[in-house]
Order: structure tokens, then sequence, then C-alpha cells
């Protein structure tokens, strides 16, 4: 693996939100290690929810069945994506409690994927599961075989505003108990659409990734107000897996490279292969 770009490395957009305070997106580091040059083009960006009620609720349900030494009324609480974890705790400080309260009142904690684990795990809350391929599919899987969709076990579900509903789903028909509350909301980034299209037709990019289908479609939707157009072949489009390429194609944009794994390295790999730069 290559330590950072090369001197004439191709220039590739990333299009994922910025996080406040997170450093360098770990997209972009990776695009970095396999020799290219990552520039932030965000399509999307982190906003707090519309109503906060019901997350709140949850984690003062929470807090107080554990200070008064009762069962608390989740077994599990699933992680899909560390953008859930700062306005989980923070919620669950206004309810006067902290990592360290909901681990004593045993609390247990799945993510779904390394990069979550470590965030929680940096946050004082490290995971008690993680699955072996990072979707929600196998996720759900994992909390069958623990026995997490057991009778009188319920599972708190804190994520975005609009997500794929295959885990809650999942959850209800396997007979299992869930609640499903808003942690934060993904809205669309027009000013980062506009910009990423000029440099496109500029030539000013030679990559372009895509990890969520929303993104792809405000992308397609911003390049054919632009004037449209067939998308340049020099450009080469990578997307995070096969429910971000339907939605990419469906916004009338040309699917270079799907990584086998769903997985930010594995995504960067492929870039670097489509771009001619892996060793």
């Amino acid at each position: 693996m290559s330590s950072g770009p090369r001197p004439q490395a191709p220039t590739v957009a990333v299009t994922r939100p910025e996080e406040e305070g997170a450093g360098e997106d770990r997209l972009s580091q990776w695009l970095r290690r396999e020799g290219m040059r990552p520039v932030s083009f965000p399509l999307m960006a982190l906003a707090p929810p519309m109503s906060p009620g019901a997350l709140n609720a949850a984690a003062k349900r929470l807090v107080g069945a554990v200070k008064r030494g009762e069962l608390p009324p989740y077994a599990w609480i699933v992680i899909t994506s560390r953008n859930v974890i700062t306005p989980f705790l923070d919620a669950v400080e206004r309810a006067g409690g902290s990592p360290q309260v909901l681990q004593a009142g045993g609390l247990h904690v799945a993510a779904v994927g390394q990069a979550t684990a470590t965030a929680l795990e940096q946050a004082g809350l490290p995971a008690d599961l993680i699955p072996t391929r990072y979707t929600a599919e196998d996720l759900l899987q994992a909390l069958r075989e623990r026995g997490a969709l057991g009778a009188g076990r319920r599972i708190l579900l804190p994520r975005a505003e609009v997500a794929r509903d295959v885990l809650a789903e999942g959850v209800r028909e396997l007979g299992g108990n869930i609640d499903v509350v808003t942690a934060y909301r993904v809205v669309e980034d027009h000013a980062g659409a506009e910009a990423l299209c000029q440099a496109v037709r500029r030539e000013r990019v030679q990559g372009v990734t895509l990890t969520s289908g929303r993104a792809a479609c405000l992308l397609g939707a911003t390049w054919a107000d632009g004037g449209g157009g067939s998308w340049p072949r020099t450009v080469r489009v990578g997307v995070i897996g096969p429910v971000t390429a339907e939605a990419t194609r469906k916004a009338g944009l040309r699917v270079d490279e799907i990584p086998e794994e769903a997985t930010l390295p594995a995504l960067a790999r492929a870039m670097a292969r489509t771009l001619g730069v892996s060793k």
C-alpha cells in the first residue's frame, strides 16, 4: 500500500458529509494511502433531527431505569453509523447519564462495522457485537444468534431520519421488539453538488466516489440541470455497493467500480484499480 499520493496522483472526489471535529474523512485517508489525491465535495450534510423528542425519551427511560437499579428497557442498542454516537450520547447526558452508567446497567451494544466500533470505543461505549460482514442483513443474523430477538427483549435503534428499513423490519419479522428513533438528519448539499459538477466539466477530478443513493440522486439531478450530456469517460465513478450502484444508474450516471466488499478501504482499492494506480 502506498503511503500517500504520487506526484501525478489522480484527484478523487469524496462526496460524504463532513463531520465536525472528525478530522480528515476516513475514505479520504484510504484514498491517500492508495496513492490518490482526495478532495472533499460533500453532497450531503448532517443536521439535528427536526423533533428530538423520541431520542430524548428513549435515553431518559434507559438512564432512569439503570439509576433505579431496574433492568434497562432495552437489552441492546444497535449503532449502524458513527454519526449516531454523538447525538445519542448527548441525549444520554441530558438525561443525567453517561457511557459508564449504561455499561453498569448491562446494556449491550452492537455496531455494524469495525469503524463504528472503534468510534464507540473512543466514546467510552465499547461494542459487544460486530458482524463479520458490515451489512444490516448480517447484523440482523448476528443479533439473532446472540439471542437479542428473544421474548421480553427490546432493541433501541437510533439512526438517520431516512434510512433503509432492512434491520428494523427484519427484527419484527423474526418476532423481536425494536424502537426506531431519529438521531440526525442527512440533508442535501446543493452547493457541493454544483461545485463537483463544475470540477467534472473542467476536468479537475479524475474520479468520483459515492457512498449513498441519495448522494447519487442529487449528483445526477444537478448534472442534468447544468446541461446534462454524457458523463465524461475520463472521470471514473466508484460506488460503495449494489444498492448505491442501482441508485446511481437510475440517476443517469455511469458506474465503473463496485468493490467486492462494501467498506471504505475496499472502495479506495477499487478506485486505485480503475484509475491505474494499483501496485
